[in-house]
């Protein structure tokens, strides 16, 4: 029981963060909701500041601005599946594979 109780003021806490962190105008969990569907469940978030516009996710010929970027590092499941999303504070992420 004690288990299930301390799991629930996690959740309860990453829930309230997750509310308040604002993402391209809105609150952040329709926005979540908007693109990954009901299936998606956060289990974590860290807000970071991206070295560059690549939201610490590079990919090979591609340039990036050399701007530091505000967001956070979401981790969860999407159906059941492990998911990592690094999002910026204007609404723009990538889908760490």
């Amino acid at each position: 029981m004690l288990y299930n109780q301390s799991l629930l003021r996690i959740t309860m806490h990453l829930l309230t963060q997750i509310q308040t962190l604002q993402v391209a105008g809105g609150c952040l969990c329709s926005f979540l909701k908007d693109h990954f569907g009901e299936g998606l469940v956060i289990e974590s978030s860290e807000p970071v500041s991206f070295s560059d516009s690549s939201l610490g996710l590079p990919e090979p010929g591609y340039v990036y601005m050399q701007v530091i970027t505000k967001g956070a590092i979401l981790k969860g499941t999407l159906n059941g599946e492990p998911i990592t999303i690094h999002i910026a504070d204007d609404g723009r992420f990538k889908v760490k594979s």
